[in-house]
């Protein structure tokens, strides 16, 4: 989680009253709080460990101007570690971290020009929604007048106007969130950073905010950094997904590219609905473990160790199969009913679960096979993904 939010909440140049300055009026204050242009953020070779512990190893990594990208991975894999370092709250130990051509590797939390939205809100309980909203700008000195105009204006944009002076605490989840989400943005930062901001939330809500969110960030255009672990959210609300595991960057790119032509073994299994089967070469081709032949017409990476990734909702059943399909026999072991669809799960040669999903039609249950009967399904060349390890 990230750390020491009130860092974030001194103004975002040197302090009132610094020496090298001097003590700044509000004007000067709101001109320096005026709407910032987002930048790019560049990370090059950043590494930290604590202790023995390596939470990021080697990482470089380009967020472009105005984009969105989400940090997806599991726990520990160095994505919170890493947004972090961005925010200026954890000193690297080797690497540098640059906003456009700034080297900001040694700057201060409060000099990054940055908002944030923590996983738990960090919102002032004893505080109206308007006064948690304008604390940012009350401390950066702007006048009244602004304030009110800021707090207005940002409220509307995440529909609360009619909330502003009721006490947080009276708010619901979604609400907090939506606060949370103002107050970040109304000094105008020309970088936002997320980390789970929606954990807390209930299944519905969270895929609510995921739209509002994306949405929101559009409109206000700042570079934004949104930690996860949770795939679909990722691909929801991200320009571009950056793959973590074992504090490693294993793959960036945009959710299709994720999706449709992960790198590793990892990225297969973490992205979607998967089972990844071994395969071996077989002259110039493929074939299955079992030695059926695999045809792809996906790129074959190099090594011996190779994997067909097998995606729940890309296998065929064997009356949508052709004759350029791949076949593969399962013996069935469950049709489970999830409302919209039908997740069919079945055993492959050497124990391997393979699971089927689809969309539910009238009939499909009474047409399986009963479970312990063999079912030859299938997967088109165009859709059978190899993968190294």
């Amino acid at each position: 989680m990230l750390s020491r939010p009130e860092a974030l909440l001194s103004p975002h140049d040197d302090s009132p009253g610094d020496s090298r300055t001097g003590p700044r009026s509000a004007g000067e204050d709101a001109a320096r709080t005026a709407a910032q242009p987002p930048v790019r953020i560049s990370a090059r070779g950043i590494s930290k460990s604590y202790g023995t512990t390596a939470a990021l190893r080697d990482v470089s990594l380009d967020v472009k101007t105005g984009e969105f990208l989400t940090l997806l991975g599991p726990s520990g894999s160095g994505k919170t570690t890493l947004l972090n370092i961005v925010a200026g709250f954890v000193r690297l130990d080797a690497g540098q971290l640059f906003f456009d051509d700034e080297d900001v590797t040694l700057k201060a939390v409060n000099r990054r020009g940055l908002g944030m939205v923590f996983q738990n809100y960090a919102l002032f309980p004893h505080m109206t929604v308007g006064e948690n909203v304008a604390f940012p700008l009350r401390v950066r000195k702007l006048g009244r007048q602004e304030v009110r105009r800021r707090v207005d204006s940002v409220l509307r944009l995440v529909k609360l106007e009619a909330l502003a002076a009721r006490n947080v605490s009276a708010l619901s989840g979604g609400q907090r969130q939506r606060v949370a989400l103002a107050r970040a943005v109304v000094f105008s930062p020309r970088i936002v950073l997320m980390d789970e901001p929606l954990s807390a939330l209930d299944k519905s809500l969270r895929e609510e905010m995921q739209v509002e969110i994306r949405h929101l960030q559009k409109r206000i255009g700042a570079t934004t950094m949104y930690v996860t672990h949770d795939q679909r959210e990722a691909m929801t609300i991200g320009d571009r997904v950056a793959v973590m595991n074992e504090a490693r960057l294993i793959q960036c790119g945009t959710p299709a590219e994720i999706y449709q032509r992960p790198q590793t073994a990892f990225v297969a299994r973490f992205i979607g609905e998967s089972t990844l089967l071994p395969v071996r070469p077989q002259g110039a081709s493929l074939a299955l473990v079992d030695g059926t032949p695999l045809r792809t017409e996906h790129p074959v990476p190099s090594g011996d160790e190779l994997y067909l990734v097998l995606r729940a909702e890309r296998m065929l059943l064997p009356a949508e199969c052709t004759e350029k399909t791949n076949r593969l026999a399962i013996v069935l072991r469950d049709v489970i009913y999830q409302g919209d669809s039908l997740l069919i799960i079945g055993e492959a040669a050497g124990g391997m679960q393979v699971s089927l999903r689809r969309q539910l039609r009238h009939g499909m249950i009474g047409g399986l096979p009963a479970s312990g009967e063999t079912l030859r399904v299938g997967i088109d060349p165009d859709s059978a993904i190899i993968v190294g390890p």
